[in-house]
């Protein structure tokens, strides 16, 4: 599959997003993103993308964000790193796969 290529700005700098992949979802989770709870927890995943996608720890990440918006950018500045997660290879792989489990659990209890 074809990477996504998109980029954020934080500060002035922009950041290349990388390639979201199996070993990408290890390390945010390394970073701390439960991706059970990404949604409760968008804070902490917008901190984890940007020290993921930035090459930073997530405090300094969340000292870039802090000074990002005491600069008077937004918070949605930040949504090309969710929308660029939802649309990674890794995510398009796992939900054709869940698609073809619910499609083939569907085929034998229709037998």
């Amino acid at each position: 599959m074809k990477a996504i290529i998109s980029t954020v700005t934080v500060n002035g700098k922009t950041y290349t997003l990388k390639n979201i992949d199996f070993n990408a979802i290890c390390e945010l989770e390394d970073l701390g993103v439960d991706l059970n709870s990404a949604r409760s927890k968008s804070m902490s995943l917008i901190r984890a993308l940007l020290a993921y996608h930035g090459n930073m720890t997530p405090d300094e990440a969340g000292a870039e964000i802090m000074s990002h918006l005491q600069n008077g950018g937004k918070f949605d500045d930040f949504a090309p790193m969710a929308d660029h997660l939802g649309k990674s290879d890794f995510f398009r792989l796992f939900s054709a796969n869940k698609e073809t489990e619910v499609t083939a659990s569907k085929d034998k209890t229709e037998k």
